[in-house]
């Protein structure tokens, strides 16, 4: 287990992650301490108007109301974006996607050792519980997700209620 001490979430980060669930911010902050790579919170809590503009762009398949990154009836977004440091928000090349899926495997290692009270996570690389599924996380999933069509949203990270 790498353990760094030298990432921090800069401000952006803090701010987006102030608009998402508690257990969502302790998973990030737990996976950003583990992780070998310095990574961002691009996207915490949207508006219904950025839901849809995204929609409508194919960023994502879900129209509003539905979509864990609008507030929840709890006020806050159960989803939140992450991207390598230095990347390109939501780029698509084989650098980024080996960096995200580096991160996912942080995450996935995370939610095994810390699972979020009353929820599962699920990464939307391959919209998987993660905790459990750390095969699933390479490059080439990823490519041949996309070549079979399959929306995939390696950026995503987001918990479920299981109550």
């Amino acid at each position: 287990m790498n353990r760094n001490t030298c990432f921090k979430f800069g401000a952006a980060s803090t701010d987006r992650l102030a608009t998402c669930h508690p257990e969502l911010v302790a998973l990030a902050h737990h996976a950003l301490r583990r992780s070998a790579l310095d990574f961002g919170i691009i996207c915490g809590a949207r508006t219904a108007a950025e839901q849809q503009r995204l929609f409508d762009t194919g960023r994502s398949h879900l129209a509003p109301p539905a979509g864990r990154h609008l507030p929840q009836a709890d006020g806050l977004s159960h989803a939140l974006d992450f991207a390598p440091s230095g990347s390109a928000h939501y780029a698509t090349d084989e650098d980024t996607d080996r960096a995200l899926c580096r991160i996912a495997y942080v995450f996935n290692d995370v939610v095994r050792d810390h699972p979020p009270d009353g929820f599962i996570a699920v990464w939307g690389g391959n919209w998987q519980p993660l905790g459990v599924m750390s095969p699933g996380i390479s490059v080439d999933a990823l490519g041949r997700l996309r070549d079979a069509g399959r929306f995939v949203d390696a950026w995503h990270l987001e918990i479920r209620s299981v109550l």
